[in-house]
Order: structure tokens, then C-alpha cells, then sequence
């Protein structure tokens, strides 16, 4: 009795280690099958010529040219009327855009025979919202009226649609001029350009 009971004492821990061998084996041998497929794809991935990538969509540079109309809310000889510029940036990979802007407002003649008009220099941060096809830019440009000088600040949103190598938008935006007399307008500006 006393030898049937230590056989089984000795014989309990080693079933049970073959039986937990075996079911390793088992497991190991059900997955190599996907093992084996997914390193033949990557053999045959890495086989294959690479192909070019395709940066066309990721130009973040940009020149353009402005043309369009403001309105002055304040004064009767608007400083603003017919303007004429041009605007160059950088986009970071995050969004940020950073750029320069040159506006001349071509204005009105004054009561007393002078040229009333406004000339601005700004620079302008924005952030690109990409809405495939169209990209949708919140900025706020800050600046000087080089004329007068004095302090410019204008926000507002460009609305951007990008063509391969090209790029044309909308550009609306509220203006003010710090003045004793301030000079508030609203300009409406159609932006043609490149992509590099």
C-alpha cells in the first residue's frame, strides 16, 4: 500500500508537467502557421522595389498675390477701397502658419485735395484646418501702416483651396488702424498663388 501511494506521489507531478508540455506544443503549433504567413509578407514586402513618395500634398511653403476690396465703417474718405498685395508663408507640420503680408489700400482723395490711404506691413500667424479639398485658416495679422505710422491689427480667415503647384482663396477680414480717429473697415481680399 505504502509503495502504490509514493508511486502516486511521484507520478502525480510528473503527469502533470507532460500534459502542460503538450499543451505548449499544441499552442505553438497552431500559431506558427500565421507566424510563417506574416514572415513570408514581410519577406516579400521587403523584396519589392521601393516606390517614390508622393510629397505633392505636403508643400508648405507659399507665395501669393491679393487683390480685392475694403470698406471703411468709420470715415466718408475711406483710407481703404482697391487693394493690392502680396503674402508669403511657411506652414509647420503641426498646423502653425507663419507668414509676411504687403497691402496698399488705394483710398480716396480728401475734400482738402490729399491722397488718403493706408499701406500695411504684417505679419500674420494662423493655424491650417485641412477639410479636404479645402483648407480653412483662422489669422490674426499685426502689423503698421508704414504711411502713417501707426498700429495695424486685422483678424480674420482664409479659405485656401489647393491645386497640385497651386493655391487660390478667399481671404475676409477685419481691419483696425490705431488712430486718434480709429480706422475700423472690413476687406475682402482673392488670393492666386504657388505651392513649393
Amino acid at each position: 500500500m505504502r509503495i502504490k501511494t509514493r508511486l502516486v506521489i511521484f507520478a502525480l507531478p510528473i503527469l502533470l508537467f507532460s500534459t502542460s508540455v503538450i499543451a505548449q506544443d499544441d499552442f505553438l503549433e497552431a500559431s506558427q502557421p500565421s507566424q510563417g504567413y506574416s514572415a513570408g509578407a514581410e519577406a516579400s514586402v521587403s523584396e519589392e522595389p521601393a516606390l517614390p513618395v508622393d510629397n505633392s500634398n505636403n508643400k508648405q511653403s507659399s507665395f501669393s498675390v491679393l487683390g480685392g476690396y475694403a470698406i471703411d465703417f468709420e470715415s466718408e474718405d475711406s483710407p481703404y477701397g482697391v487693394a493690392l498685395g502680396v503674402r508669403g508663408g511657411y506652414t509647420l507640420d503641426i498646423g502653425l502658419y507663419l507668414g509676411l503680408k504687403f497691402i496698399y489700400y488705394v483710398g480716396e482723395q480728401t475734400f482738402q485735395n490729399e491722397h488718403n490711404n493706408v499701406v500695411t506691413v504684417n505679419a500674420e500667424v494662423g493655424y491650417d484646418f485641412d477639410f479636404e479639398p479645402i483648407i480653412v485658416r483662422p489669422s490674426l495679422d499685426i502689423g503698421l501702416d508704414t504711411r502713417r505710422e501707426l498700429f495695424s491689427i486685422a483678424p480674420g480667415a482664409s479659405i485656401l483651396v489647393p491645386l497640385d503647384e497651386f493655391i487660390v482663396g478667399l481671404d475676409v477680414r477685419y481691419l483696425s488702424v490705431a488712430d486718434a480717429d480709429s480706422i475700423q473697415g472690413l476687406s475682402f481680399l482673392a488670393s492666386v498663388g504657388v505651392r513649393y
